[in-house]
């Protein structure tokens, strides 16, 4: 069963030396002046910054007003007389989707924060120790904020790429640990992998990536010996199903 791994960045150092890749400041001064990023494949040509979502955003007491003050005006409309001639189920239905919208709202400006310092990181990587041919992937983790779901991260990724700005990132790989999504209580845990492509990144780049894929999902069924027969969603065609799937934390094991 996948439970907690503890230090994410320990489990990927562990992963990427698994496949033939390394930490690249195993190869640089300590005192460089430059902030670089953690991996590098040599034989992908790829650069890989890594990002955890390590605190619970909306638990934060800023956030959470920021949030309410934003969805005010859905829960003013509730009990509006225009509402009230909605059927129930629809009523509910708007409701959610307006809150997980205003939830994107409030968790873009962090997200692009992080996007834009893993640019710059790897930017400035790939210039200082001469890998200007190489593709530039960040990968983030979600491991603690349970209100950020797939589809939200999604959404705020695509919308961030889809901007001339970042052009160091020719992809971003989502992905969760020590958190796990889940379609209910009777429902195991489960791990997505979901990469999200820049409009011009390379089709070798779309490749590399996407063998790296193929490499976390045998690692992580290596790692937690499951079953070949329980079949992984996977593909970017798949993220509907992922919509169903709410985030659930597991219990750290001793």
């Amino acid at each position: 069963m996948i439970t907690n791994v503890g230090d994410v960045e320990d489990f990927l150092n562990d992963f990427f030396l698994h496949i033939g890749g390394d930490r690249i400041d195993k190869e640089i001064p300590k005192n460089v002046a430059f902030n670089n990023a953690d991996y590098k494949v040599d034989f992908l040509n790829l650069v890989i910054e890594l990002k955890s979502l390590e605190v619970s955003q909306f638990d934060q007491k800023a956030t959470s007003r920021k949030l309410y003050d934003i969805h005010k005006p859905q829960l003013e409309y509730l009990a509006s007389e225009e509402a009230k001639l909605i059927a129930p189920k629809e009523l509910a239905r708007q409701t959610l989707t307006r809150f997980s919208q205003d939830i994107e709202k409030v968790a873009y400006s962090r997200l692009k924060k992080l996007v834009s310092k893993a640019n710059k990181q790897i930017k400035e990587t790939k210039i200082n120790i001469q890998l200007n041919n190489y593709g530039g992937t960040l990968w983030i983790v979600n491991e603690n904020n349970l209100y950020l779901t797939v589809e939200n991260q999604v959404n705020i990724i695509s919308r961030i790429l889809r901007s001339d700005q970042f052009s160091s990132i020719d992809c971003v790989i989502l992905s969760n640990l020590n958190m796990g999504i889940t379609r209910g209580e009777d429902s195991p845990p489960h791990l997505y992998w979901i990469p999200i492509f820049r409009e011009t990144s390379a089709e070798a780049t779309w490749n590399e990536v996407h063998y790296i894929g193929h490499c976390w999902q045998e690692y992580i069924r290596d790692k937690f010996s499951i079953p070949k027969e329980i079949k992984p969603i996977c593909g970017y065609g798949d993220i509907g199903e992922l919509t169903k799937f709410r985030n659930v934390k597991y219990t750290k094991l001793i």
